[in-house]
């Protein structure tokens, strides 16, 4: 197939009731020239003979088998192949409508953007159950950062974007990282010469009590911790591409970030399991301390917990289940 508008890298694990309906909204697609990457990352039950059914029917559709190396391997070997002049990586227990991939290419084709963002359904059960429909816009990249890390104007998520190929000539997903989207799409954005938004929604986004965002555990938090820590090193070490106010907003938002997700960890009653992790919390609070304490847009609370948290997580502990309902 020549002259391929997008490449649907679709990572596949353990998903076989629910992949006939993701793989059926893709090929309803009302654009032609795609082609459909189905990465069989070494799934155990029926997923990878389902593939190979629609690489057989399907001219379109292309196979990958591999080992087992998670999300962020199997979409990375789907990109490494990728023939298209865009990219998009669906979940493979999520759907999309038909218009998502052309509208999308459209608006990235008529505003010369590199990246376009979709509104999000998220579905529990077969059940809607949070509308994110989003404001029409056209961002240069580093006010998308801010609109996306700051004011969350939109997901920090990879599965409602498109994708310019060429970004992902210098940046990949991080193997075997939990919460990768968080550490890759910051800096996407920030390679990125403009983004457009959409005010359509087009991604389902099913949610499931074995997938990675129904996990509550230490890994993930870890993870949290390291995609923070890094990109704020990475921004840190762009900050001359930045006004001072862009740049505050951008580390504001991963700080407060941070601060989310170790909130939920500071409201567990038994904090046994999460030792290795207040660890490494309290290590990269007084790395980003200096950062932090100057930034005028992350608010007293937030640096209060953060300069508590680098002398005692009981102290934190203490200060945040006091004050979690302001």
């Amino acid at each position: 197939m020549d002259n391929i508008k997008v490449s649907v890298i679709v990572p596949i694990y353990k998903v076989e009731q629910y992949l006939d309906r993701c793989v059926q909204s893709i090929l309803k697609q009302n654009i032609q020239n795609m082609e459909i990457l189905l990465v069989d990352d070494g799934s155990p039950d029926r997923c990878g003979e389902l593939c190979d059914y629609y690489a057989q029917r399907y001219e379109k559709v292309r196979v990958i088998h591999k080992e087992n190396g998670g999300l962020s391997d199997a979409r990375n070997a789907g990109i490494k192949v990728a023939r298209g002049e865009y990219i998009a990586c669906i979940d493979s227990d999520d759907y999309i409508q038909g218009e998502m991939l052309s509208d999308l290419c459209e608006l990235l084709d008529s505003t010369h953007a590199d990246i376009a963002v979709s509104g999000i359904n998220t579905v529990v059960n077969d059940m809607i159950v949070n509308i994110e429909k989003y404001e029409f816009a056209i961002y240069e990249s580093k006010d998308a950062l801010c609109a996306m890390l700051y004011d969350r104007k939109f997901w920090v998520a990879s599965c409602n974007k498109i994708y310019r190929k060429e970004l992902f000539e210098k940046l990949l997903y991080p193997k075997g990282r939990l919460y990768e989207d968080y550490y890759l799409i910051p800096r996407l954005m920030d390679y990125a010469d403009k983004v457009v938004v959409s005010d359509k929604i087009y991604y389902h986004y099913c949610i499931r009590d074995d997938s990675i965002m129904g996990i509550s555990n230490e890994r993930l938090s870890a993870d949290i911790i390291y995609n923070t820590i890094e990109n704020m090193d990475f921004f840190k070490k762009r900050r001359k591409n930045y006004k001072r106010e862009q740049y505050e907003k951008i580390t504001s938002g991963l700080v407060n970030h941070l601060y989310f997700c170790t909130r939920q960890v500071l409201l567990e009653e038994d904090m046994s399991k999460y030792w290795e992790y207040v660890n490494k919390y309290m290590i990269a609070v007084r790395k980003i301390l200096p950062i932090a304490m100057m930034n005028k847009y992350l608010s007293t609370k937030v640096k209060m917990m953060l300069l508590l948290s680098a002398c005692s997580f009981s102290s934190a502990q203490k200060f945040i289940k006091k004050h979690v309902q302001t």
